[in-house]
């Protein structure tokens, strides 16, 4: 996406509609998505995001800055002490000086949480986050996390969440990081659980992705030191 959008403005675009190769859209939504952008001040805009079945995946998501936990929800002035609002990655919105001025996303995660990280640096920067339930985009997400059928992820899905929870902590935690540390076991075992018990008994290779992921975050997180929220990075291009 950073690579796509750099070269997009090299070629004189100002506004940009981001949408995941598993998730599809109409033309009349992605073009309101880009009008949304233009009368929005900067804001960063997401549509309402449905699975294959209908099931709403997305119409505002938050996240707790002193646990690290995800869930369903939005604050409509975005200023909960706890709970701070995020917009998906699947599709989303912005104009290029929201790009320019958050230097994309960071390349340190992947998988899951740089769409929180980059809705979090936006608003540091003065940008507002926006859902537009009224716009829709279905999105048939599986292919990188689900394994087998039911509940069950993959274990990329684990390892790059338990990871990439404690990246996001390092820089936009509320506590202190002893406590965010502290979280850390629980809410690991929590991101763990969204597959089902089931599938840690039969499949004990989850449990070691989840660990796995979790020692990784803490290498990561740890050695690096907390950037400034809003800082600018080296560019990767």
């Amino acid at each position: 996406m950073n690579r796509g959008v750099r070269a997009a403005l090299v070629d004189g675009f100002d506004v940009f509609v981001l949408l995941n190769p598993d998730a599809s859209a109409g033309a009349p939504v992605l073009a309101e998505l880009a009008r949304a952008v233009r009368r929005g001040n900067g804001a960063v805009v997401a549509p309402r995001v449905v699975d294959s079945s209908g099931g709403v995946e997305f119409s505002g998501r938050t996240v707790s800055l002193r646990r690290g936990r995800n869930r369903s929800g939005w604050s409509p002035q975005d200023d909960d002490p706890e709970w701070a609002n995020w917009v998906t990655g699947a599709c989303m919105a912005f104009d290029g000086g929201t790009f320019r001025d958050l230097d994309g996303f960071d390349p340190s995660y992947f998988m899951y949480w740089e769409d929180v990280d980059f809705s979090r640096r936006a608003v540091a920067a003065g940008r507002s986050l926006v859902v537009r339930e009224d716009l829709t985009v279905r999105h048939d997400e599986g292919g990188t996390h689900k394994r087998g059928g039911g509940r069950s992820k993959s274990h990329l899905y684990y390892y790059w969440n338990c990871r990439n929870r404690l990246l996001f902590g390092r820089r936009f935690r509320r506590v202190s990081w002893a406590r965010w540390l502290w979280a850390t076991p629980r809410e690991s075992w929590l991101i763990l659980l969204q597959g089902g018990r089931r599938q840690i008994l039969r499949d004990p290779g989850t449990l070691l992705a989840a660990v796995r992921g979790t020692v990784a975050g803490l290498l990561v997180a740890s050695a690096r030191a907390a950037t400034p929220v809003g800082a600018r990075r080296d560019k990767v291009v």
